[in-house]
C-alpha cells in the first residue's frame, strides 16, 4: 500500500506466483569477464603479437618481450566493456526518468513511481536489464525506510555517470527544499534527451571518420606485409641484425603512437 502525493492510497499488487529476487549492487567500475570473454581476449592478443613479430622482427625471441601486450589487450577490452555498460545504463535511465516523471505528475508517490517504472523496464528490456535490476534494488531498500534520494545518489556514485549525478543532486535538493520532484524529473529528462541527441548527431558525423581512421591504421602494416610477400629481398636487410631490430622497434613504436592518437581524436565525448 502506497500513498500518493495527493494523499490518496493506492495499492499495487504483486504479480501472482512470482517471488522477486533482490539483485546485488552493481559496481560499474568492475569488469567480471566470462571465460569466453577472457579466451577471446587472449586469442586477440596472441594474434596481434604474432602479426607484430612477423611484420617487424621475424624472430621467435621477439615474442617474449611482447607478451605483456596481452595484459594491454585485456585492459582495452575491459575499458570497452565498461564504457558500453555505462552507455546502456544511461539510455535506460533516461527512459526510466521519463516514466517516473509521468507517474509523479499523475499524483503517484516516488515509491509507487519506482515500482511502476520497474515493471515497464522489465517489459521493455527484460528482467536482467541494468535499470530493471537497479529499480528492484531500490524497491527493497525503500521497504527498509531508505530515502529515495539516497538511493539515486548511491546509483550515481556507483555508475560514475555525470547525467545520473546531475539528476540525483537536483532530486535531493528538490526533496529537501520541498520542490516539485515531478517537474525536476521532467526537466532533467528533457535535458538528458537533448544531450543524447547531440551525442547521436556527433556519432553519426564521425562514423565515416572512424572508418577512415581504422583503414589508415591498417595501411602501414598492410604495406609491410605486401613488401615482404612481393619482394622478400627488399626487406631482408631489416631482419636478423642489430640495426634492423632497433629500426623496426622505432617504427613499431611510432605505429602504435599514431594509432593511439588517431583513436583519441575520433573519441569525442559530450
Amino acid at each position: 500500500m502506497y500513498r500518493t502525493n495527493s494523499g490518496r492510497k493506492v495499492k499495487i499488487m504483486s504479480q501472482p506466483g512470482r517471488r522477486q529476487k533482490i539483485p546485488q549492487k552493481i559496481s560499474y567500475d568492475r569488469w567480471n569477464p566470462s571465460v569466453r570473454e577472457v579466451l577471446l581476449s587472449l586469442l586477440e592478443a596472441a594474434s596481434l603479437i604474432a602479426a607484430a613479430d612477423y611484420l617487424f622482427y621475424e624472430s621467435a625471441w621477439a615474442l617474449i618481450p611482447m607478451l605483456p601486450a596481452a595484459a594491454l589487450v585485456l585492459k582495452m577490452n575491459r575499458e570497452k566493456a565498461l564504457k558500453e555498460r555505462k552507455a546502456l545504463l544511461a539510455g535506460q535511465f533516461r527512459h526510466a526518468l521519463r516514466d517516473m516523471g509521468t507517474s509523479l505528475k499523475a499524483g503517484y508517490s516516488i515509491e509507487n513511481a519506482i515500482t511502476l517504472c520497474r515493471r515497464d523496464m522489465e517489459k521493455l528490456y527484460g528482467r536482467e536489464a541494468l535499470m530493471a535490476k537497479e529499480l528492484t534494488l531500490m524497491e527493497s531498500q525503500i521497504r527498509l525506510s531508505v530515502p529515495a534520494w539516497q538511493l539515486f545518489m548511491d546509483l550515481a556514485g556507483r555508475s560514475g555517470d555525470e547525467d545520473i549525478g546531475i539528476f540525483a543532486s537536483a532530486y535531493a535538493a528538490a526533496r529537501q527544499s520541498g520542490g516539485d520532484v515531478g517537474n525536476v524529473m521532467q526537466k532533467v529528462s528533457r535535458m538528458l534527451g537533448d544531450k543524447m541527441d547531440v551525442r547521436s548527431e556527433i556519432d553519426t558525423a564521425l562514423s565515416s571518420r572512424k572508418l577512415e581512421q581504422g583503414i589508415m591504421s591498417l595501411m602501414p602494416a598492410l604495406i609491410i606485409a605486401y613488401l615482404k610477400l612481393s619482394s622478400p629481398g627488399f626487406m631482408a636487410p631489416l631482419y636478423g641484425n642489430s640495426f634492423g631490430i632497433v629500426f623496426m622497434s622505432v617504427c613499431l613504436a611510432f605505429y602504435i603512437g599514431a594509432w593511439e592518437m588517431g583513436r583519441r581524436i575520433v573519441d569525442i565525448r559530450v
